[in-house]
């Protein structure tokens, strides 16, 4: 009987296909604290949660006065990549805005030292003008600059003395838009296609079954080396993660969100350049990260952060290298 073996090889190779991806943690401000859960804020007391205006999940984000809520994002690619990011607003009918108070997205652009670089801020806004009562969504975009190591993405309230009135944040986005070409991706497939119509024919061999005599045979070992053979060996997964996390390593600036229990984001792992605590409470990285993350030093050292990001004395060395 012939056979033909057809084998199909489909190659897609997309040279310079564009990929984007939400690099926010959290982008739907839940959480009740001062802050969404993994963001930061300023003026407290003039923004806090609501349950009983939200866009996809409870709660959203209430402004009343001049305030920010805030998140740092790693950059780590090249520069030059183009920058999108948005937040849905809306302007309540209960408490409408008037003059020139509005609300607005602001995304700003920092070194590996620290130093600001510049910012971008969202093309349109939520103002006196917006519809009553309608999620809008407010967004801009751009290019990210040279030098680029830190990303902050800010929801703010502008122009607070100027007007009157409060607007409502939900669902925000921040994503850079990379050009570099993937790896191409191969398809194989076979098929089988017979010419004929095969016929079989059994054919039954008798076969004697020997009968085997065993002959134990004794040969003394001196030293006995024993062999320790795993049971079970376990396979690393890769997870995604911000700040472009390689297998196995966590580049200078990267971080892992380490997970609990209940399966929310714990403390991070982080690594930084820092060498003293003074520098690591000044590090914009550290500005994000919530109790219980771990900074590992290129120098050798590793601190615990027990209290408010930001405060010298909540960072703890844990290492035992040299003396701060």
């Amino acid at each position: 009987m012939k056979r033909i073996l057809f084998l199909v090889l489909v190659l897609s190779l997309c040279s310079g296909q564009a990929w984007a991806t939400n690099w926010l943690t959290n982008p739907g401000l839940l959480g009740t604290g001062s802050a969404p859960t993994s963001w930061s804020q300023s003026g407290n007391a003039n923004q806090r949660a609501d349950g009983a205006n939200y866009r996809t999940l409870t709660p959203s984000r209430l402004f009343m006065y001049t305030a920010e809520i805030y998140q740092t994002v790693n950059y780590d690619r090249v520069a030059g990549d183009s920058l999108d990011y948005y937040a849905y607003m809306k302007n309540p009918a209960s408490a409408p805005l008037t003059g020139s108070r509005k609300g607005v997205v602001r995304v700003e652009f920092y070194n590996i030292s620290g130093a600001f670089i510049s910012n971008t801020t969202s093309a349109n806004a939520i103002n006196s003008s917006s519809v009553l009562n309608t999620w809008i969504k407010i967004e801009g975009g751009g290019t990210v600059p040279a030098g680029t190591r830190f990303v902050v993405f800010k929801v703010m309230m502008l122009n607070a003395d100027l007007g009157s009135g409060n607007f409502y944040v939900d669902d925000c986005s921040l994503d850079w838009t990379s050009t570099e070409t993937p790896e191409a991706t191969f398809t194989a497939s076979m098929t089988a296609t017979p010419t004929g119509t095969p016929t079989w024919t059994p054919t039954i061999t008798p076969t004697k079954t020997p009968t085997y005599t065993a002959t134990p045979t004794y040969t003394a070992t001196p030293t006995a080396t024993p062999t320790n053979t795993p049971a079970n060996t376990a396979t690393p997964t890769k997870t995604a993660t911000p700040g472009a996390v390689s297998y196995g390593v966590i580049n200078v600036g990267s971080y892992i969100s380490l997970p609990t229990v209940a399966g929310t984001p714990g403390g991070w792992l982080v690594g930084v350049t820092d060498t003293t605590r003074e520098a690591l409470a000044l590090d914009p990285l550290s500005a994000g990260a919530p109790i219980g993350s771990i900074f590992v030093s290129t120098a050798g050292k590793i601190y615990l952060q027990t209290g408010t990001a930001g405060t010298l004395s909540n960072y703890q060395r844990v290492s035992t290298t040299a003396a701060d």
